[in-house]
């Protein structure tokens, strides 16, 4: 029990160093590239900010060295040097930012014990076990390996959230990376939004007699990120905290994304640092998950558009510098997770076999076509072979009944009804209740953001997990653009109150069954599958599991699918990679 405890309180420590480094990281570049830092400024943008820029170092260090502890020391003296530079200023905005209310810092100390308690969980999902850990050990064992995806084609999935794991994986007070990552993601989302709720709460109170009478400025971006509070507390509840999962911060980007999108549409003048922003993160999002492509490419041109049009009168020598930081750093992003995806796969754009190279470590196109098919299948009819499901439609009708299941009626349903009562409003509204119609009608362009990437989800890969934060993004935009329609102050109040109560309570309530059994007494260890040698052609020894086809964290290398012809590209030297001297492969 004690040792429990001791986790939980270590968790926390590392938590709150890890946020003041990656505001420290994202202060740095801001002050560098001379944005201003001001009252308009969100404090936890500086935080993604400075992730990001933590992938791009990381990115570019594991193509000539392992990441291990010097890579830690080298980004939290970035971090402590964005902190220290102008110090009195630095830390009189973050005081401004932060509700000094004593409810709001209970709530959230028990929210931060609640995940810390949860991150000792079993680790999940299923395809930790496959793979995820395992590239960890890779990340942190050796420079970036040739050919990786020929010893298991899972470990070719270029997910840039696992350099940051492996930079954390018994770096800092000894704990592992599955134990930290997405806790701190979801921590720091769930402070973020809670500073908007409180805010919004203090305006919308109907029974306030301070408030009732008093028009205070509502902004959509507050009631946007108050009620997306809710499937982030659902995610909590859920106990899903010890992973390493992409899943995860895509969900969690595609709402910081999005707020920050809907921001920047209901300004008059449109920031040139939340341009950059949004640039640089919709280039995060890519390099954890390919998928993102759509999303990130979508906010970015809606982004552009918006600040081009604001920015009309201004010259054009002046719009060059925000817009050239901009594309500097995706470049700077995307340019290495591509070279990247080469190394490891052969491909530009591993699983895609559109474009390859002639390199000896190559993955077969045979395999690597199999793969996205497999990808494809499985988020259709998982477990059914793609020759049955891929090239039809029959697979429509038991999608349906999974993806609308009553597992997935807080995920789907809920969105949907939000969807409806924003309908309902709209047909409720008078159109002179619109004081400015024209940018009005703008705004209802962020709701393309969502609804082009569930097309683009439901045509590709509609697995529920892969479309991320959409179907929220699209119920919670749809309903907030509607109440931002109303005239009467009173029941725009009341509109939002109550919507955000049931909401919460529904979001809660649907967890709350399986709380008490999340809550962990012990710490879970991973688990340890038994293994087996297994000789290549070329007399090179791999482990493989006895059972089943996850390897875990069994030592290196580790694959649940053997091939003979597998070999090593230099005999003595593990790190020169692998390939392959027969085409006619299995399909994994």
């Amino acid at each position: 029990m004690l040792n429990l405890f001791v986790g939980m309180a270590l968790i926390i420590i590392f938590w709150i160093i890890a946020i003041l480094i990656f505001l420290g990281i994202g202060i740095l570049i801001y002050r560098l590239l001379r944005f201003k830092i001001s009252s308009e400024n969100n404090v936890f943008f500086f935080f993604w900010s400075g992730f990001a820029i933590t992938t791009l170092i990381l990115q570019l260090w594991h193509i000539w060295f392992r990441i291990d502890w010097e890579a830690a020391v080298f980004i939290s003296i970035l971090g402590l040097s964005g902190l220290s530079w102008h110090r009195k200023s630095n830390l009189e905005f973050i005081r401004e930012k932060i509700p000094k209310s004593k409810i709001f810092w209970l709530l959230i100390l028990i929210v931060t014990i609640i995940i810390a308690n949860f991150s000792f969980g079993p680790v999940r999902p299923y395809d930790a076990g496959l793979y995820h850990l395992q590239s960890i050990r890779w990340i942190r064992q050796y420079p970036i390996i040739p050919g990786l995806g020929n010893l298991h084609s899972r470990l070719a999935f270029n997910n840039s959230n696992f350099l940051f794991a492996a930079m954390l994986e018994r770096n800092i007070l000894s704990l592992k990376s599955f134990r930290v990552t997405s806790g701190l993601f979801l921590l720091l989302l769930f402070i973020h939004l809670s500073v908007s709720a409180f805010r919004l709460l203090s305006k919308i109170n109907p029974w306030g007699k301070t408030h009732l009478n008093r028009r205070e400025e509502i902004r959509s971006h507050e009631i946007f990120e108050s009620l997306l509070l809710v499937p982030i507390i659902n995610i909590i509840l859920r106990g899903s905290t010890a992973s390493v999962s992409p899943d995860i911060p895509i969900f969690i980007l595609g709402i910081v994304i999005s707020s920050k999108l809907l921001n920047l549409l209901t300004q008059k003048r449109k920031m040139e640092e939340d341009l950059f922003f949004i640039f640089i993160i919709s280039a995060l999002g890519i390099t954890i998950k390919v998928s993102f492509f759509v999303f990130g490419l979508i906010a970015s041109l809606i982004a552009l558009i918006s600040w081009i049009k604001s920015n009309e009168r201004e010259s054009t020598l002046k719009k060059v510098p925000v817009l050239s930081y901009s594309l500097v750093f995706v470049a700077l992003l995307l340019i290495p997770w591509i070279v990247r995806n080469i190394i490891l796969s052969g491909y530009l754009i591993y699983p895609s076999a559109f474009i390859s190279f002639p390199l000896e470590w190559r993955l077969p196109v045979k395999v690597v076509i199999n793969e996205a098919r497999w990808i494809q299948s499985w988020a259709r009819l998982p477990g059914t072979s793609p020759d049955k499901v891929l090239g039809n439609w029959n697979w429509i009708r038991p999608w349906a009944s999974r993806i609308f299941s009553k597992e997935n009626i807080f995920d789907i349903f809920i969105p949907i009804a939000l969807i409806l009562e924003g309908i309902l409003l709209l047909l409720c509204l008078n159109k002179s209740h619109y004081k400015n119609k024209k940018s009005s009608l703008q705004l209802w362009f962020f709701l393309i953001l969502p609804i082009l990437n569930l097309v683009f989800w439901f045509l590709s890969a509609p697995s529920l997990r892969f479309a991320g934060s959409s179907f929220w993004i699209l119920g919670v935009g749809t309903f907030v653009l509607s109440v931002l329609g109303f005239a009467n102050f009173i029941k725009i109040k009341v509109i939002i109150f109550f919507n955000f109560l049931i909401i919460n309570f529904l979001g809660i309530g649907e967890q709350l069954p399986d709380f008490k059994q999340n809550i962990n007494r012990r710490i879970q260890v991973v688990p340890v599958e038994q293994m087996k040698k297994f000789e290549t052609n070329s007399g090179f020894i791999i482990y493989i599991p006895e059972e089943g086809d996850q390897c875990w964290d069994y030592k290196l290398p580790c694959t649940p699918y053997p091939k003979s012809d597998l070999q090593l590209r230099d005999r003595k030297d593990v790190s020169k990679g692998f390939k392959r001297l027969n085409e006619k492969t299995s399909p994994h």
